[in-house]
């Protein structure tokens, strides 16, 4: 059996409260972050013009699978942080 160590710390009740409140804040802030970035989504032209190349080049990348779309065609922003990265 691996040995734990316990420890328990008293706060007040005001002070444990305000630490509770600012990790549920910053727990929403990183999850709408998260969530924005993911429903982000471009057109092959706006993407084609943010990369600087022909509306045919990207078309061509999303057909060859090098820059993921959703179904009807458009791009995420992570898609293209992704894209990017490679």
């Amino acid at each position: 059996m691996s040995k734990q160590n316990n420890v328990a710390v008293i706060v007040p009740g005001e002070q444990l409260a305000e630490l509770i409140s600012d990790a549920v804040r910053k727990g929403i802030d990183e999850t709408e972050k998260r969530k924005s970035e993911v429903e982000k989504l471009y057109t092959i032209n706006e993407v084609a013009k943010r990369l600087g190349k022909a509306h045919r080049t990207i078309k061509s990348m999303v057909s060859s699978g090098a820059i993921k779309s959703t179904k009807t065609g458009l791009i995420s922003e992570f898609a293209i942080k992704e894209y990017l990265n490679t």
